[in-house]
């Protein structure tokens, strides 16, 4: 099509409202390149059109109206699942100062990853800055809390999960690169093969 954007890093395209999505969002920080074509895939028994990113999956919901008729993968429930590991049986906390604590899962957000969060987040009201709803909206709750875990470089990051996201601490990295959003889709699109 006319409208789209194509990446040689990956040799794939976005185009319609999956590209509108993608540059109105985060982009690349957020979502990474897209890994695979636009296509039919079955997600919790419905046909929808997909598209694979570095970090995501993109789903249209045509029946929805806009900006809903483009919904994020659960990626990071999904991810957990896929590696035998139930969310909802990890360690709770009790609310701590200077974080957010989400009661619906016992959970709190702090430092550098509660600055990322809140940084990012899906345009819906028309306001400048993120909304906590569009935060929200974007990475969903929080599934753990602050965790080391062993990645797939074989090197230990303390992480954090979020339904549709991993956050992972790079203390490497100068910020705003010190926090980083796992790549899921690549991850998940590996292990299921």
């Amino acid at each position: 099509p006319a409208d789209q954007r194509c990446f040689p890093e990956t040799g794939f395209c976005i185009a319609g409202r999956i590209r509108t999505f993608w540059e109105q969002n985060g982009g690349l920080p957020v979502f990474g390149y897209p890994v695979g074509p636009q296509r039919e895939e079955v997600i919790e028994g419905r046909a929808l059109q997909v598209q694979w990113f570095e970090r995501n999956r993109l789903e249209l919901h045509p029946g929805n109206a806009p900006p809903y008729d483009v919904l994020l993968g659960r990626l990071g429930v999904d991810r957990l699942v896929q590696q035998g590991r139930d969310w909802q049986a990890l360690p709770t906390s009790a609310p701590e100062p200077g974080c957010r604590f989400f009661a619906e899962t016992g959970h709190n957000v702090c430092g550098a990853i509660l600055a990322l969060w809140r940084a990012n987040g899906l345009e819906f009201d028309g306001r400048p800055g993120k909304s906590e709803a569009e935060s929200l909206a974007l990475f969903g709750l929080p599934l753990s809390g602050p965790q080391v875990e062993t990645l797939s470089d074989g090197r230990e990051y303390t992480v954090q999960w979020f339904e549709r996201a991993r956050f992972e601490l790079h203390p490497e990295n100068a910020p705003p690169y010190n926090v980083l959003l796992g790549l899921l889709g690549n991850e998940f699109q590996q292990d299921r093969r």
